[in-house]
């Protein structure tokens, strides 16, 4: 990219937010003290200055100034209308497990059920690294526009499917543009909101999530049971038009004004190749193995070896090799935030357990419908919600992130453990009091980690930070489910010999081996002396299981005794290409206050200019 010209950028400065400039003198460092609560972050690699022009110099712009003034009204319509995105994004995952046997009775395809749901996750988790990186390319405003049309396609084509295969593509296309989504909505918010806001606008983007995630299967079956399942997919298309209409006319971001071709130079594709095809391997193999094919079968085996096998070169490469990285060493350099992102991996694992996993304790070990399962699945999404609210709103107060979640990972240990007591026959009081403890624990630290790891990175790597913790969260949110799944199926087996004297061969064959999870509507029409003791054995195989959780929700918040305590500006951050601006002073003042532009914190030590990673 070209130099700038300081005459004419100066005639584009006011007295608004700082932000960086290409400059051939002066680079970006960091040179802080944790024990003083400052952060540290690595110094801009010679491919990030090459992505945004040369070496960074701050300047003064009014174009952050622009959201800096905005009032509180037009960041809720904005942030509202992202979140109605993300909301349509994760239903998606959620919303076909109740309406699944409707899809297969109508379009046929009993063998390839299993990628309705995957075909999803595994496009939405595969491409999540990539976006964050085209988003610093051409522009946060450009990236989700394209990610909502590409999800809208993909919902035209699963909801106008008319066998299993069309329906497929349909799925991996809006998995597509659903990755792109749940990325861009964090980055998005982070662009617009300063530090010390944060908290809760991102709470709200986790309690969207939560909502979302228990709604989807009472939505499923409603629409399978009184309409048709294609109104899974319909939804999608008038909130998802309101949304992008909002985001179009409300959201000023700055964007990169550079061609696709130049754009396309800089994209990190050795990178992006080992992260899609290492991600898509792996998540194959996990969604697979015992469901599909057995965990031993070649096919599993070979998926998970040679994705893992990726997923650890990716590490190389990004390290060693590629100029431009979609998830650069450094943001995961500094031990806060290294310690916030293993927090990620483990939450994510204990909160999708509870998605999951309680659901299933309602069907198997109670007999409930699904669609009544997820109406008793409420007091957990509720006090989830209400938590990550409050800490959201507590840590904007306080700008100390800490404590919450400290406090979050105490209860959400706790929460795990009591789920350990439940059994066929317990209380209704029992049902909701513990599902209060869980969500409550669950509910601060979807937004908590990734604060603390923003305070410690330049703003540079904002997007590229946002994108490891998200595509972090989706492979975990994997990983749990079939963790758990594998722990649940070994003790559920285990038991069946000690029932047998109560079934029936052909119960007994009904829930022998993979079957047992898929068999639950089945064995709650089985008379009661065959029906109980399956039943029983449903609830304690899943008591087994939650111990797992109950572990790595004690090493998260061993790891949260790492996270250091680091400021929170009360600036806004975000980073502009200093190019893109180098247009003529007429245009410049005229568009100015539209063009929401980066700005870092600037100390004088020692004659020296240096970037403050306490404000991102």
């Amino acid at each position: 990219m070209g130099e700038s010209d300081p005459e004419k950028l100066a005639a584009a400065t006011g007295e608004g937010a700082t932000v960086l400039q290409p400059s051939n003198g002066l680079s970006a460092s960091s040179n802080v003290d944790e024990s003083a609560n400052h952060s540290t972050g690595g110094e801009g690699s010679s491919s990030e200055q090459e992505a945004i022009g040369t070496e960074l110099k701050p300047i003064k712009s009014t174009a952050a100034a622009s959201y800096e003034a905005a009032d509180t009204r037009t960041k809720v319509i904005i942030v509202i209308a992202l979140c109605m995105n993300l909301f349509l994004c994760s239903l998606d995952q959620t919303i076909v497990s109740t309406a699944l046997p409707a899809i297969i009775e109508d379009l046929g395809g009993n063998v390839a059920y299993s990628w309705v749901g995957s075909s999803y996750l595994i496009a939405s988790s595969a491409f999540i690294p990539s976006w964050g990186k085209f988003s610093d390319i051409w522009g946060r405003k450009p990236m989700l526009m394209v990610g909502s049309v590409i999800f809208m396609i993909g919902s035209i084509l699963t909801a106008a499917a008319q066998d299993m295969a069309m329906l497929i593509v349909g799925r991996t296309i809006q998995g597509l543009g659903g990755g792109g989504i749940m990325v861009l909505v964090n980055i998005t918010i982070s662009d617009i909101v300063t530090m010390r806001e944060r908290g809760k606008y991102l709470a709200a983007a986790g309690a969207t999530w939560a909502i979302s995630s228990a709604v989807g299967p009472i939505l499923g079956g409603a629409f399978a049971t009184h309409a048709s399942w294609r109104w899974c997919f319909i939804i999608n298309i008038p909130i998802g038009l309101i949304a992008m209409g909002v985001i179009w006319y409300f959201l000023h971001l700055h964007s990169p004004k550079i061609g696709v071709m130049e754009g396309l130079k800089r994209v990190d594709w050795l990178g992006s190749l080992f992260a899609v095809g290492g991600t898509t391997l792996f998540l194959v193999g996990i969604d697979s193995g015992g469901v599909t094919e057995p965990w031993n079968s070649p096919l599993v085996l070979c998926c998970l070896i040679i994705g893992a096998t990726m997923l650890i070169a990716l590490i190389f490469v990004e390290w060693k090799v590629s100029a431009n990285p979609i998830m650069p060493p450094r943001v995961f350099g500094h031990r806060t935030a290294l310690a916030s992102y293993m927090i990620c991996f483990l939450h994510a694992q204990t909160f999708i357990a509870g998605a999951f996993y309680l659901p299933l304790y309602f069907q198997s070990a109670r007999g409930n419908t699904p669609l009544m399962s997820g109406v008793l699945n409420l007091p957990f999404v509720f006090m989830l919600s209400l938590s990550s609210m409050g800490t959201g709103i507590i840590i904007a107060k306080t700008g100390n992130y800490r404590p919450a979640m400290r406090i979050g990972l105490v209860f959400m240990a706790a929460g795990a453990g009591a789920l350990v007591d439940w059994d066929r026959t317990s209380s209704m009081a029992k049902i909701v009091l513990f599902q209060f403890i869980a969500g409550f624990g669950l509910g601060p630290n979807f937004q908590a980690p990734l604060i603390a790891i923003h305070s410690t990175i330049q703003p540079i790597d904002i997007a590229v930070a946002t994108g490891a913790f998200s595509f972090i969260r989706n492979l975990a949110s994997a990983i749990g489910v079939s963790v758990g799944n594998v722990i649940f199926a070994n003790e559920f087996n285990n038991k069946i010999p000690s029932i047998m004297q109560h079934l029936t061969p052909e119960t007994a064959q009904l829930i022998s081996g993979n079957g047992g999870a898929s068999s639950t509507g089945a064995v709650s029409r089985l008379p009661a002396d065959q029906r109980i003791p399956i039943q029983d054995a449903y609830a304690e195989s899943l008591s087994i299981m939650w111990w797992y959780f109950v572990g790595i929700s004690v090493a998260a918040l061993f790891f949260s005794l790492l996270v250091g305590k680091h400021t929170l500006s009360t600036k806004l951050q975000s980073i502009q290409p200093a190019k893109a601006r180098k247009k003529s002073d007429k245009t410049k003042k005229r568009k100015g206050n539209e063009e929401a532009g980066p700005e870092v914190a600037v100390d004088e030590k020692d004659g020296k200019k240096e970037v403050d990673n306490n404000v991102v």
